[in-house]
């Protein structure tokens, strides 16, 4: 209960105090935390030495104006977003169909697109009732996908997704690659700008409706030279985008981006917005550092993981400064200290370093078992059944026995390691108390098991145990009992640890043989209704 020394070597011993008292403190962080916060730092500066030579503190201003130019685009997002809960006529309006709209596509900004659908329908909205807007863009079939780090950052924060602000332009290749048309489903935060253009006489319900059926989700595309001839209205609308994919190229557009917003902006006293963006706008997009890009894919993943340690470190300092102020900390470290965990310097002693083993929060209890050689004298099935009262968790029944006939089963070795184990976990509760710490050591022992225990390491067959007499006074379910002997293996395999670290090579033996003894038969098997061995217990 007071210690829990999980990954003693990699932690300071203020966390694991902490993590020991996570019940009474509801901390969320443990002991993997500091490991990987320090793996995390050793990540960074890898990274910062794989940018030394390009990370300039020019880049890394340029780098900070297009945060800021994002932070304001999103905010206009989020407006228009607050606009929708209000009315949808608004939205109704700019996002008519042959709107020209400029969107966002994975790494590409500012590409030219045309609203086949904007309109709040049931059909136009996804399952958070959030507008869907349908509209045909043209790009290149090679089209990189997103890194596994983007697609991360932007599940756990779009906001970080940050890229370079830069003028749209026609990528120089695109004559030797295959274009595609997509017809695509975008959200708000997909919409970098509306524009007042918009392309009239084409029946944009036509498009939609004869590739309807073709749409397996929110983007379909198609190669051009497969539909130019058979689909006049599609034909129409790919021949006007591609115009304005040519005049758009290497174009500014920060003077009128979200002009249209203009008015709405003003009424919700935002009227500020518009002209830091176009500000940032004119000021960013001249830019022509030589792979930008890839700069910024870099810098992206240098934030994310900083701004992950940042939280880390929050966390774990957090943690450690509200223990130690704390009245209770200074109180756990002096029960350390009376039981000889830590020294005076607060340094970890061979004693604690046993503790350390054990992440069961009776980590107390099972160390003074060992060092007080309380299973040293007992034999195997003797050792099972005393771990039993450390492990069960049902009904007490073992007051229920005052009848000698009843405890017939246990041996008087047996009896008095019982006696000697309440007599330690009583001086344990008594320490802590003298403290002022929590503690209910005593009476979480449970020995209405222990006489079962001892007969299943004796070698009998579960069906008799479940069967036997004393089954009658204690109503514990089979399941139970099979969990518990479970764990009393699991419990065996830390005690051997702790005997290694002491060099009590006795003790590793007779922990073997104990799990020799328990792990059997039907408690074991893999499946009750597959194994081989069911038919023998």
């Amino acid at each position: 209960m007071i210690l829990n020394f999980l990954r003693v070597a990699e932690c300071p011993l203020e966390y694991m105090v902490s993590s020991s008292y996570s019940e009474y403190h509801s901390q969320k962080a443990n002991a993997r935390d500091i490991i990987a916060a320090n793996k995390l730092r050793s990540t960074i500066e890898t990274v910062h030495q794989s940018m030394k030579s390009y990370y300039t503190n020019e880049l890394k201003n340029y780098f900070n104006e297009c945060e800021q130019f994002w932070d304001v685009l999103f905010q206009i997002q989020e407006i228009l977003i607050h606009q929708e809960k209000i009315s949808h006529r608004f939205l109704d309006d700019l996002l008519k169909c042959g709107r020209i709209i400029r969107i966002r596509d994975i790494y590409e900004t500012d590409i030219p697109a045309i609203v086949l659908d904007g309109s709040f329908s049931s059909s136009g909205k996804n399952a958070n009732h959030q507008r869907i807007i349908s509209a045909l863009v043209i790009s290149q079939s090679g089209n990189r996908l997103l890194t596994d780090l983007d697609r991360l950052i932007l599940k756990e924060n779009e906001k970080m997704f940050i890229l370079p602000v830069q003028k749209w332009s026609i990528d120089q290749n695109e004559q030797e690659q295959k274009l595609i048309y997509q017809i695509k489903n975008i959200n708000i935060t997909d919409l970098l700008d509306i524009t007042n253009e918009i392309i009239p006489n084409i029946n944009y319900n036509e498009i939609l409706e004869g590739h309807w059926n073709h749409r397996m989700g929110d983007t379909f595309d198609i190669e051009l030279e497969s539909t130019m001839g058979t689909d006049k209205a599609l034909k129409q609308a790919i021949e006007k985008l591609k115009s304005i994919r040519q005049k758009s190229n290497n174009q500014s557009i920060a003077p009128n981006r979200f002009i249209l917003l203009n008015d709405l902006l003003n009424k919700a006293s935002q009227s500020s917005l518009l002209n830091n963006l176009h500000e940032l706008n004119v000021k960013l997009e001249n830019e022509n550092s030589l792979n930008l890009n890839e700069h910024f894919h870099y810098i992206r993943k240098l934030k994310f993981y900083e701004n992950k340690y940042s939280e880390m470190n929050k966390r774990l300092t957090s943690l450690q400064t509200n223990l130690q102020t704390s009245a209770e900390y200074e109180s756990m470290l002096e029960v350390l200290k009376e039981l000889n965990y830590i020294s005076n310097n607060n340094l970890l002693s061979l004693k604690g370093q046993v503790a350390a083993i054990f992440g069961s929060g009776k980590e107390l209890l099972l160390t003074e078992l060992i060092y007080q050689n309380l299973i040293d004298n007992l034999t195997s099935s003797e050792i099972a059944a005393l771990l039993s009262s450390i492990i069960f968790q049902g009904k007490r029944y073992d007051d229920q026995f005052n009848d000698e006939n009843k405890k017939k089963e246990i041996t008087p070795t047996l009896h008095q390691a019982k006696q000697q184990l309440i007599s330690i976990a009583r001086r344990l509760d008594q320490i802590q108390r003298d403290y002022k710490v929590p503690t209910n050591i005593e009476d979480e022992l449970n020995f209405s098991i222990m006489s079962l225990v001892y007969k299943w390491a004796q070698g009998a067959k579960f069906y008799d145990i479940m069967n036997d007499p004393e089954m009658e006074e204690i109503d514990v379910q089979e399941g139970t009992i099979v969990r518990t002997i479970m764990r009393i293996e699991e419990l065996c395999s830390d005690i051997r640890n702790a005997g290694k670290t002491v060099g009590n090579s006795e003790l590793v033996d007779k922990l073997n043989q104990v799990t020799a003894l328990i792990k059997r038969g039907i408690v074991f098997a893999p499946s009750l209704y597959f194994s081989e061995t069911i038919t023998t217990l």
